[in-house]
């Protein structure tokens, strides 16, 4: 009598474990998309401590009541004043000239800037005046303002365009 076996097929595989690469954190701050939480400050990478104090979204009025020379933003755009404290923890002395560093930017993605192009929000009520020294340990604030359009102000993020490292701030 002939007996077959059942044919046993084996197939030996070894689970090798794989690895999905984890995302790389995105730091807080280092993108428009993940800014500085509102009220916290931030360090920039000259030194500086900086706090956004307070935020008016649609300073407009008040702007244009503040002097008789401000005139008013273009048709869709609104005023946004922006209240900034600063203080210099390097031993150099230093100036933070606002106009040229501080940015915002809403969904449109277009940079706003107070010097490149943008129309002026004229004569701010205390005005920050970043053009002065600051020794180690001084501090200023003021008012700055960019005039954005309407549909940004919901989206608007201020940016620190000092150096390579932009550090971005949430706004509300």
């Amino acid at each position: 009598i002939f007996r077959s076996s059942p044919l046993v097929i084996a197939t030996h595989c070894e689970d090798t474990p794989t690895t999905t690469p984890s995302p790389t954190p995105v730091l807080i701050g280092a993108t428009r998309n993940n800014p500085i939480p509102f009220g916290e400050h931030i360090i920039t990478s000259d030194g500086f401590s900086l706090w956004v104090e307070e935020v008016v979204e649609d300073a407009t009025q008040l702007i244009l009541d503040n002097h008789d020379w401000n005139d008013p933003p273009s048709d869709g755009n609104q005023f946004v004043m922006i209240r900034i404290k600063v203080k210099n923890n390097s031993p150099e002395i230093q100036e933070f000239f606002v106009p040229w560093r501080m940015r915002a930017v809403g969904n449109s993605s277009v940079e706003y800037s107070m010097v490149f192009g943008d129309e002026s929000c004229g004569v701010l009520p205390d005005n920050f005046d970043g053009n002065r020294d600051l020794f180690e340990g001084g501090e200023l604030s003021g008012n700055i303002c960019f005039s954005v359009k309407s549909s940004d102000v919901d989206s608007l993020v201020m940016y620190d365009a000092q150096g390579s490292d932009w550090i971005f701030i949430a706004l509300r």
